[in-house]
């Protein structure tokens, strides 16, 4: 949106902003899989 007033490349704009919504997602599905794996009822074998 500021890109034309900064005089800034639209593709470049476009590739950082692109970059923080991946690391955005990255983050997120660490955090869930870091969520699933604490929560996770894991069965314990009893030793026979």
């Amino acid at each position: 949106q500021n890109a034309t007033y900064e005089q800034k490349d639209p593709l470049l704009i476009y590739k950082f902003e692109s970059f923080e919504l991946f690391k955005t997602l990255i983050q997120k599905v660490n955090r869930d899989i870091t969520s699933f794996i604490i929560k996770a009822n894991l069965p314990v074998q009893e030793p026979s």
